[in-house]
């Protein structure tokens, strides 16, 4: 017997083999044949391989959080960033030119 991981669903190992497919066969969920397909009682080789799989998926896990982490410190930092301000007073008026062209009357 084998289960698709990301449904849950589980299937023979000839329904898999006769159904060439990436989807579920109940619910029509996409899935990687490598990735999402899990013997439900491997053989010690098995276990190994899985093992593997395993590890490799959190440390991609963890890389894709490090990346979102990092970018939303970036994007907060980038808001907090100071901007170069020039002001000129020209007839009593104040005038402010930002860094990106923008000019502010007081």
């Amino acid at each position: 017997m084998f289960c698709i991981a990301s449904c849950g669903h589980m299937f023979s190992e000839k329904a898999l083999r006769e159904v060439q497919t990436s989807t579920c066969l109940l619910c029509d969920d996409p899935y990687q044949k490598d990735a999402d397909i899990l013997e439900v009682n491997p053989g010690w080789d098995e276990v190994q391989v899985m093992a593997e799989r395993l590890i490799s998926r959190m440390q991609a896990r963890k890389l894709e959080k490090e990346r979102k982490k990092k970018m939303k410190k970036e994007g907060t930092n980038a808001q907090k960033r100071k901007v170069a301000v020039t002001t000129e007073v020209c007839d009593g008026e104040k005038t402010e030119t930002m860094e990106h062209g923008k000019k502010v009357k007081y």
